[in-house]
C-alpha cells in the first residue's frame, strides 16, 4: 500500500507533468499546420501559426520554417532573423546557414560575425558548457592519476584539459544569449549621431542589416557597425537575435 504523502506528491508530479506535455503536442499540432498552409503558399497564415508554436515551444527548426515564410513574403529582415535565431539554438543547421548566406549575397548584406565568432558558432552554448565541464575533470583525473601514479607524463593532459578549459570559458563568455547582436527591421533607418529624433543623421541604413548593440539610452540603442561606424537608432526598429 502506498503511504497517502506519496500519494499526493506522485499526483502533484503527474499534474505538473500534464501542461508541458499539452503545450508540446500544441506546438507540434500548430507546426505541422503551419507546414502544411506554406506548401499551399498561405505564407501569411503560416506565419501566425509559427508565431503560435515558437511562443510555446520554440526549436531551430521552428525558426527556419518561419524565417522561410517571412522570405516568401518579401520581409528579408524577418526571414534574417529567425535564420539567425536557428542558427543561434543550432549553429550544425545546414539549412539556415545555407539561407542565411544566400540571403546576404543576394541583398549585398556584411555579415557581423567575425571569422574567430563563426568559429565559436560551431558548438552550440550547452554544447561549450558540456565540454568545458568535460575539460575541467580531464584536469582533475590527470592530476590525480600523475600523484597516483608518480608518471609526471600524465601532466600533458592535465594542460590539455587546462587548455580546454580556457577555450570553452572564452567560446561560452562569447556566446552568451542575447550578446548584443540585432537585426534593422525596417529601410531606410536612420543612423543618428545622439539618441534623440532631431539628432543630425550620420547615414541611412538598409533593412535586413545586422548590427552590435553596445548601450542603450531611453527609447535608443547606442550601435555599432560591421565597419566600426557607431551612432543611434531606435530601439522599435530592431530586434535582438538571442
Amino acid at each position: 500500500m502506498i503511504p497517502p504523502r506519496l500519494t499526493l506528491t506522485l499526483l502533484f508530479i503527474l499534474g505538473s507533468l500534464l501542461p508541458l506535455s499539452a503545450e508540446t503536442t500544441g506546438a507540434e499540432s500548430l507546426f505541422y499546420q503551419a507546414n502544411i498552409l506554406a506548401a499551399e503558399e498561405s505564407f501569411d497564415q503560416a506565419i501566425s501559426l509559427y508565431e503560435a508554436a515558437l511562443a510555446q515551444r520554440p526549436s531551430p527548426n521552428l525558426h527556419y520554417n518561419l524565417g522561410h515564410a517571412y522570405y516568401q513574403t518579401g520581409d528579408w529582415s524577418r526571414a534574417r532573423l529567425q535564420w539567425e535565431r536557428a542558427l543561434a539554438m543550432a549553429p550544425g543547421h545546414a539549412s539556415a546557414r545555407h539561407n542565411l548566406e544566400w540571403l546576404l549575397q543576394e541583398q549585398n548584406l556584411p555579415s557581423s560575425t567575425t571569422s574567430f565568432e563563426r568559429l565559436i558558432r560551431i558548438l552550440s552554448l550547452n554544447q561549450w558548457i558540456w565540454a568545458g565541464v568535460a575539460s575541467f575533470w580531464t584536469v582533475l583525473a590527470g592530476l590525480i592519476l600523475a600523484r597516483w601514479k608518480r608518471a609526471p607524463r600524465l601532466l600533458a593532459v592535465t594542460g590539455l584539459g587546462a587548455v580546454g578549459v580556457i577555450t570553452c570559458g572564452v567560446a561560452i563568455a562569447l556566446s552568451q544569449p542575447g550578446f548584443s547582436e540585432a537585426i534593422l527591421l525596417e529601410d531606410q533607418i536612420s543612423l543618428r549621431v545622439a539618441p534623440a529624433p532631431a539628432s543630425p543623421v550620420a547615414t541611412s541604413l538598409s533593412a535586413a542589416q545586422s548590427v552590435r548593440i553596445v548601450g542603450a539610452y531611453a527609447s535608443f540603442y547606442r550601435v555599432r557597425l560591421p565597419d566600426g561606424q557607431e551612432g543611434f537608432i531606435q530601439s522599435d526598429q530592431l530586434e535582438r537575435i538571442r
